[in-house]
């Protein structure tokens, strides 16, 4: 099977999509509204893909496809496309395929080389400036930069899957960070807690925390991280649903997701004297979507307690949620 990233050029062909739910083709992919057929459902694309190869069912499916697609670049689209493109090599180095692709799409510190895997697929690679593969990324068009990533990305599958350490100035830096907010949780420095009731874990700090470090230890999909201000007083906050409730899985979400605006609201109310306001951001796609307090678009420090922010979540969720 060949690989050509998506372009309008191969919309009317016969094709597989992975990852991106591209229309007119069959369907290997976890993203919303997708079309994969339900006996290979799982929870990344990159699973779906191995459970086709795995198959008497699957294969006989992909018999009548020789071309690939997807419309972004990301790790699980990566690994779902090579999947197929290279089945006996993914089929050999299948656990490591869905450590990556966990680390990929729901932000899970699941294995040292996976997220470093990560960081280098999804950072550094596309990077401009600092890509090992820049020059052949220099003054190309989107489509055309899609195209060159994956060709150069499969080339290095699977030894820098399994052995990430050659490029280690790529991605030393974040995997630091990372490793410093986990820390800091084991420590003390940090802590977490979880509301049953609103199906909501709490990270509290003086420092931000690494979203994978929050992502890795959360107990639920809905997420309150704050930060306490000492120099100035107040607290920064910011309330988000993990990366893994976005997408269509086999495994249930732990909190679904809502719409936020109402509880800005209500805690807008409760804001006496915060510099701000409360603001529901919901991105195209709602992936990113998050209720943070924020001056001039930057987040900003509420006097709100977590206790009080808690509290007006509580209440909030469980009117607005049916699995609350």
């Amino acid at each position: 099977m060949k690989f050509t990233y998506y372009s309008e050029k191969i919309a009317k062909k016969k094709k597989v999509s992975v990852d991106g739910a591209v229309a007119e083709s069959l369907h290997v992919t976890h993203w919303p509204g997708n079309k994969t057929p339900t006996a290979f459902k799982a929870d990344t694309s990159t699973e779906i893909a191995l459970n086709m190869i795995s198959s008497r069912e699957g294969e006989d499916l992909l018999k009548g496809y020789d071309l690939v697609t997807n419309n972004h670049w990301d790790t699980d689209g990566l690994l779902s496309a090579w999947t197929l493109v290279q089945p006996q090599a993914a089929y050999d180095h299948r656990d490591r395929l869905v450590m990556a692709a966990h680390a990929g799409d729901f932000n899970w510190f699941t294995s040292t080389e996976a997220v470093q895997f990560k960081i280098l697929m999804e950072q550094a690679f596309p990077d401009p400036a600092r890509s090992p593969i820049k020059n052949l990324l220099a003054g190309k068009d989107e489509t055309e930069k899609g195209q060159v990533l994956y060709d150069q990305a499969f080339k290095l599958l699977p030894a820098a899957l399994l052995d990430p350490s050659p490029y280690r100035p790529l991605w030393e830096k974040e995997f630091g960070m990372i490793l410093e907010s986990l820390e800091r949780l084991d420590d003390g420095q940090a802590s977490l807690t979880h509301d049953d009731q609103a199906q909501l874990s709490i990270f509290q700090s003086t420092q931000a925390l690494h979203p994978m470090a929050m992502e890795s230890r959360t107990h639920y999909d809905r997420v309150l991280a704050a930060v306490a201000d000492n120099d100035k007083g107040g607290t920064f906050y910011n309330l988000f649903f993990t990366d893994f409730s976005w997408f269509d899985k086999v495994s249930p979400n732990r909190g679904e997701r809502v719409e936020m605006d109402g509880l800005g609201d209500e805690l807008q109310k409760k804001e006496s004297g915060g510099e701000g306001r409360w603001v529901f951001q919901a991105p195209p796609g709602d992936l990113g979507s998050a209720l943070r307090f924020e001056k001039n678009g930057q987040p900003a420090p509420s006097l709100l307690t977590v206790e009080e922010v808690v509290g007006t979540a509580r209440r909030f969720l469980r009117l607005h949620s049916s699995s609350v």
